[in-house]
């Protein structure tokens, strides 16, 4: 068996240990314990601590994985990388809706002190914020000015923003919770008409043609067209 597999196959453990480790914190409201856990997903309670140090740590990986998971959803789909950047963002906030949905009582009970109020980013936000990267640096479609443009934290504030988006349709009461579609769609479809402008890379020509034919005289801004 190559290493590789070998991690996928520790990897997918993981999420199905965590999985596991909710489903069973629900049923016996909090009261879990890792000889729960391990019953429950057919290991050997000794087993349990090959994946995780604690039984909270399990609980954690439940967020934490959602992004690797995503990747192994897309991974077979056809012209997915065609996508432009703010169509993976929908899709995937549409795909975390659908994984919370599945458990969205434990995710009402804990996103808050797992991800949205913690202390340290967590590990989820920060996974999501590399995926997020992904989309940016993948994305054909955005002009070379506003790739340069992109140096800047872009990722870590669509990240940051996309964990209110979340807290948003964890309150949404509106029918098939149809205001959070909206709310993704609109901000979605936003992202991508910043993104695919025109008008930086016109800016940036511009503003080199001023420079070079001595219209503005700005040394500073010489040197840095030059």
């Amino acid at each position: 068996m190559s290493t590789e597999l070998t991690k996928l196959d520790q990897t997918q453990t993981s999420i199905d240990l965590a999985i596991e480790a909710v489903n069973v914190y629900m049923e016996e409201n909090g009261s879990f314990t890792i000889a729960s856990i391990s019953k429950r997903a057919g290991i050997q309670e000794t087993d349990f601590f090959d994946y995780f140090p604690h039984k909270k740590a399990a609980l954690e990986y439940y967020y934490t994985c959602i992004p690797d998971r995503y990747r192994a959803m897309v991974a077979e789909i056809e012209g997915y990388e065609q996508l432009s950047a703010g169509e993976k963002l929908a899709n995937y906030i549409y795909t975390v809706f659908d994984i919370f949905q599945e458990h969205r009582d434990f995710v009402e009970e804990t996103f808050d002190p797992y991800v949205f109020k913690s202390i340290m980013i967590s590990d989820f936000e920060a996974g999501s914020r590399a995926l997020i990267a992904d989309f940016l640096e993948t994305d054909p479609q955005i002009p070379p000015f506003t790739q340069l443009a992109l140096n800047l934290p872009v990722d870590r504030l669509l990240a940051y923003e996309m964990l209110h988006v979340i807290k948003f349709w964890l309150g949404d009461t509106s029918r098939g919770t149809e205001r959070s579609t909206e709310l993704v769609e609109k901000l979605t479809a936003f992202i991508d008409e910043v993104l695919h402008t025109a008008i930086a890379d016109r800016g940036f020509d511009l503003a080199r043609f001023m420079v070079s034919n001595r219209l503005v005289p700005l040394p500073v801004i010489g040197r840095f067209f030059s």
